[in-house]
């Protein structure tokens, strides 16, 4: 399955000039219908959405953004944080006139998306998790060996071998696309590598400071969970290896109040990529049954 990538807009957001893609419905869509905001996850970028684009920009506006130090945006060595990029992410809302979306997060993205309902519930309508991280519980000691694994130095020196292990890592079978998302990383040399690096290595800790599994009774926008069954790097199978993702999903479930399950065969981390038929048909059909009807949303909250 091929498709077509269109170019990044961006806009500046104070210092920060922040690649996005706005994408309008090629069918239409339904009347009042919120947009889809796809937000990618650690060291990724909207590309991670790139098999997903023709089935859900056919009836949705869907806007793409590349996170600050990821993809097409800036890279500078700045203090990342989760609610540093959840803001950057609201004043690209806040740029597009959108008051309220439907938050579609892989992985970080998935975080973000959840700690945003958390904080900022009058902007979510509703929620779509694919291999949500936030939702698995480390010790001290383990959160301090996953920060030690991970520097923007050892992310500096990978090698052309070491990113496609790296990113064989998140699918159970390797689609031919996956090369596609392997080029802009490909491309990066000098201070564009060593923004990306530091914001990468920055994102481990970013992540492991904002866990969301203690909270997860508090959101109240409907949710769908979309999870590969062969998922190898959440849960963590280094620390955790006799957690499953389907362990770790169905307890995510249990907590999250208004909540629907899909667990995908053959599917690794990147489950929306690896598996698009299955994750486009769950996540349409959880917007016509749970996330059309406008008066279904909360109003916004004044300022």
């Amino acid at each position: 399955m091929s498709a077509s990538w269109p170019s990044a807009a961006h806009a500046q957001l104070g210092p920060f000039r922040v690649a996005y893609r706005d994408v309008l419905p090629t069918t239409g869509s339904p009347v009042d219908a919120p947009p889809l905001v796809l937000v990618h996850g650690l060291g990724s970028s909207s590309l991670c959405w790139l098999r997903n684009l023709p089935a859900l920009s056919a009836s949705r506006r869907l806007v793409l953004v590349d996170l600050p130090g990821c993809g097409e945006s800036d890279k500078p060595r700045y203090r990342y944080s989760l609610g540093f990029w959840r803001a950057r992410l609201l004043r690209l809302l806040d740029h597009l006139e959108i008051d309220r979306a439907v938050f579609v997060g892989h992985s970080m993205g998935a975080q973000l998306a959840m700690l945003t309902a958390l904080d900022y519930a009058d902007r979510v309508h509703a929620l779509v998790l694919a291999a949500p991280a936030g939702l698995e519980r480390f010790t001290p000691t383990e959160a301090t060996m996953l920060q030690r694994s991970v520097s923007a130095s050892s992310i500096r020196r990978q090698s052309q071998l070491d990113l496609r292990g790296h990113l064989g890592l998140a699918f159970h079978r390797w689609p031919d696309e996956a090369e596609r998302l392997l080029e802009l990383r490909r491309r990066m040399r000098g201070p564009e590598l060593d923004g990306y690096a530091h914001a990468f290595a920055a994102g481990v800790r970013a992540m492991l400071d904002a866990p969301v599994h203690d909270r997860l009774g508090e959101i109240a926008a409907p949710t769908l969970l979309v999870l590969g069954r062969e998922d190898r790097l959440v849960p963590n199978r280094w620390l955790h290896p006799s957690l499953t993702p389907t362990d770790l999903a169905r307890g995510a479930k249990r907590a999250l109040p208004d909540a629907e399950l899909v667990l995908v065969p053959e599917a690794g981390h990147l489950v929306q990529f690896e598996r698009p038929d299955v994750f486009d048909a769950a996540v349409l059909d959880f917007l016509e049954r749970r996330a059309l009807a406008p008066d279904e949303a909360a109003p916004r909250a004044s300022a």
